[in-house]
């Protein structure tokens, strides 16, 4: 480049050279306005091929830096691109990407739900009512762009922005939370350690929540003790495991139980939490007794279930304790058995096995037996807690039927003593109406028995009468006949002298 400097020099030079002959010779035809305003163009002209020479060095320049970052930029692009989405031909590159992780964190917050930490609670009340002040941080910033380069003729950068506003904690009212006293680890973590109850939001401001408790399982109000720390709000039931109890091997026994119970854990639980990934006993419960094994040659252990089924209408894990959720499984495709990862092992590896399993593995050679281990049995809250619900709700329509029932048979029994009223009244009626029957019916025996007596006597006098009657009939009788002799004699004595005159 500097050999083509030269040459434009004297080049330039040579035509500066005979641009000044030929105005001299031309002073003599033309005027000095005219000469004048030709060297003024010649002046602008070089100056302006200065001007242009240092533009083209100057793009040249910037040209060459462009192309140097840009393939700087395509290359640390691809490295990005890599570091967010991996490159499709390294499957590794693809499992450690941000997008992986990030898929994995969504699916793990989606399974979580969303959580609200630090809430203070305000207080209770008679009706297991409590009002908690929320948390509410500064929402995240928008990533960063990359940096420009920066122009010295710019003007100043403009001020930063403001803070950004608190967030909204995005709850409202009839929705249902979790509620855990929070516990801050030493590590600056905060965890939740005790199981306050469910929840349903009655009222909402934008900075307090109030919540009631529902009767999704049988317990009292909430207590004092259960108001004097900070709540961990969750909109899932989280499940439960052993690294949020996992104590340091070297602390002792008693220790752990103590913290345990400041932790809210219950006594007759809190043996089973210190012991948690201890040295077993023979005389554990079988669902407790694990045992350490170390493998003697490489294995393979299928870890997915075969058939795939719904995560809303089934359990995660089958009989086999095989995952037959997808997104809990290890292959990427459960249907085809060719696809299956599986867990391997190398000699001299360790693991923790139930016993069934450490036995059959231990019989075939496989492995060889290090020592029992307790394992505390995780607890399905959300399954209990559903039970419970569902008991609850057989409870409810079983009292329900018996109000209603008792309410009948209550009803029934009122208009039994009503009619029993009624009908010992009758009763009364009826008695009263009974005593005067029989004192009727005893007066009417009486005169029945004083008329049968003089009937009797009447029925004596009649027949006396009637004798008597009779006799008098009887003489009556004699006397007509005595009277008829005696008139028909008189008629005779008196017809028969008339006869006699007659005859003669």
């Amino acid at each position: 480049m500097s050999d083509y400097a030269i040459i434009f020099q004297i080049l330039g030079v040579l035509l500066a050279l005979f641009f000044i002959f030929l105005t001299v010779m031309n002073f003599k035809t033309w005027r000095w306005l005219h000469a004048l305003t030709t060297f003024a163009v010649f002046c602008a002209v070089a100056t302006f091929m200065v001007y242009a020479a240092l533009v083209m060095k100057t793009r040249l320049a910037w040209e060459e830096s462009h192309a140097k970052f840009k393939e700087s930029y395509e290359k640390e692009a691809r490295n990005v691109e890599k570091v967010i989405n991996g490159d499709p031909a390294e499957q590794a590159s693809v499992n450690t990407s941000l997008t992986y992780y990030r898929n994995e964190l969504a699916r793990a917050l989606v399974d979580r739900g969303r959580v609200w930490r630090h809430c203070i609670p305000a207080g209770n009340a008679a009706d297991s009512t409590v009002t908690l002040t929320m948390n509410l941080g500064a929402a995240p910033a928008a990533p960063a762009a990359p940096a420009a380069p920066v122009d010295p003729a710019a003007p100043p950068a403009a001020a930063p922005a403001a803070a950004a506003v608190a967030k909204d904690h995005k709850l409202q009212a009839q929705d249902i939370v979790f509620a855990f006293k929070e516990f801050a680890t030493p590590d600056g973590m905060s965890i939740p350690v005790y199981y306050v109850g469910e929840f349903q939001v009655t009222a909402v401001t934008p900075t307090t929540v109030t919540l009631k408790m529902t009767t999704t399982y049988l317990r009292g109000p909430v207590q004092a003790n259960e108001v004097d720390a900070p709540w961990m709000l969750y909109e899932v039931l989280p499940p439960d495991d052993h690294e949020s109890f996992a104590f340091d091997p070297k602390v002792p026994k008693a220790q752990r139980i103590e913290a345990l119970t400041k932790l809210g854990i219950p006594p007759a639980a809190a043996e089973k939490y210190a012991r948690d990934n201890d040295v077993g006993d023979a005389n554990d419960d079988k669902d407790n007794k694990w045992v350490k094994v170390k493998f003697l040659k490489a294995h393979e252990i299928i870890v997915d279930a075969s058939t795939p089924v719904s995560p809303v209408e089934d359990v995660p894990f089958n009989g086999q304790g095989q995952a037959q959720l997808p997104r809990l499984a290890r292959s990427k495709d459960l249907k085809d058995p060719k696809a299956a990862d599986p867990v391997k092992f190398a000699p001299n590896d360790t693991a923790i096995f139930d016993s069934k399993t450490a036995d059959d593995l231990a019989n075939t050679n496989i492995v060889e037996r290090q020592g029992l281990v307790y394992r505390r049995k995780l607890n399905d809250y959300e399954k209990a807690f559903q039970v419970i619900s569902r008991m609850l709700y057989v409870l409810r329509g079983k009292t329900a039927t018996v109000v209603r029932d008792t309410a009948t048979v209550t009803a029934a029994r009122d208009k039994a003593n009503e009619q029993i009223k009624l009908e010992e009244a009758q009763q009364v009626l009826l008695k009263a109406d009974l005593e005067k029957v029989v004192y009727e019916r005893d007066e009417m025996k009486k005169y029945a028995d004083a008329v049968a007596a003089r009937v009797k006597e009447q029925r004596a006098e009649m027949s006396r009468l009637y004798l008597s009657n009779k006799a008098l009939y009887k003489q009556i009788q004699e006397q007509n006949q005595l009277l008829t002799d005696e008139v028909e004699r008189q008629q005779r004595a008196a017809t028969l002298p008339g006869l006699a005159n007659e005859k003669q």
